[in-house]
């Protein structure tokens, strides 16, 4: 296999994990994940409050920055600094 071929194939590996780290390591949950969970059901406040008691721990634990958030179940959150709240980062 070429140089590209090689490439490629790290790209890939480099894909694999982060989906992987994504879908298991909620207790690191940084801007960008994406995770399923069946009991969140909608982007709001109610939602947003399950988190910590799912698991779920911002990192870096102070106040995410602009547009920042996680995905679960198709719906964004965001750290505040002490909350997770529904929506991206302001």
């Amino acid at each position: 296999m070429g140089g590209g071929g090689a490439r490629l194939m790290g790209i890939a590996g480099n894909i694999a994990n982060v989906l992987q780290r994504s879908s298991e390591v909620k207790g690191a949950s940084q801007p960008g994940d994406s995770y399923t969970e069946p009991t969140v059901t909608a982007q709001d406040a109610t939602n947003a409050a399950k988190l910590g008691p799912l698991g779920y721990v911002a990192s870096p634990t102070s106040a995410w920055t602009t547009g920042q958030r996680i995905r679960v179940s198709g719906f964004s959150f965001y750290w505040n600094g002490t909350a997770w709240t529904a929506g991206s980062a302001p």
